[in-house]
């Protein structure tokens, strides 16, 4: 059976916006498995009590939005954490700025779905070719964007987690230092997959407002004219700056 958790690993100082998503998450899944954590910041316990969240108040601080090795490996754990607990076939990774309108869309044979990228975010080719060596396929996909809202398969995480791993010890900051969005969760998250030998899909019920700016924009407008079939929504902010 295809079900879901959520696994959030919640921005400094972002406090109203994470009691409002997971509030959110939590009118359509009242039940399943949520990890709330909190970056050697906010004390969010009161928040995933409240949710009836499993919450970690991480000691060590890994910032955003781009990690070297040492990072990396440190949010790779966490995550590690969520999957490990979550019983669940896929998880949802969960950002301050995602907001869901209904129960979600999954289809069985999704390893990672996420946004559908057309223009740029393309890896460049050594990096794929260091890829297709370690996992003996050729990617359908290397344009990353999965990030924020992006559904992955657990099973696939953790099977291949110790072995994934090591790629990324040997390689992450040679690469990083030639291609520096390799630091970004939406990117490697997409290589860790691809290091595993699978294949991306595009979430067709997932969109995104592409808008980050203070200036009193509109974001439910935004999200009321999306057509029904759109379950997801990406860098709604609306509650950043209240």
């Amino acid at each position: 059976m295809t079900d879901i958790s959520f696994c959030h690993l919640a921005s400094a100082g972002k406090m109203l916006s994470t009691q409002k998503t997971v509030e959110n998450v939590r009118k359509y899944y009242p039940d399943a498995y949520y990890l709330l954590g909190s970056d050697a910041a906010d004390d969010l316990y009161d928040i995933a009590v409240e949710n009836k969240c499993d919450y970690h108040h991480f000691a060590d601080k890994v910032g955003y939005p781009s990690y070297n090795l040492e990072k990396l490996l440190l949010w790779f754990e966490r995550f590690r954490a969520a999957c490990i607990k979550c019983n669940t076939s896929h998880i949802m990774m969960m950002e301050d700025d995602v907001w869901i309108r209904k129960q979600l869309t999954l289809e069985d044979d999704w390893e990672l779905a996420g946004q559908n990228v057309t223009e740029g975010n393309i890896i460049p080719q050594n990096i794929v070719d260091s890829i297709v060596q370690f996992s003996g396929e050729q990617p359908n996909n290397v344009q990353y964007g999965f990030g924020g809202g992006s559904i992955f398969k657990v099973s696939t995480f953790l099977d291949n987690y110790d072995r994934v791993i090591e790629w990324f010890k040997s390689n992450h900051d040679t690469f990083q230092q030639q291609y520096s969005p390799l630091g970004f969760m939406d990117c490697y998250m997409m290589v860790y997959y691809l290091l595993c030998g699978k294949k991306t899909s595009v979430n067709t019920h997932l969109t995104d407002t592409h808008h980050h700016t203070n200036d009193g924009w509109d974001y439910d407008e935004f999200v009321n004219q999306q057509p029904y079939n759109i379950e997801i929504v990406n860098n709604y902010k609306k509650y950043y700056w209240l």
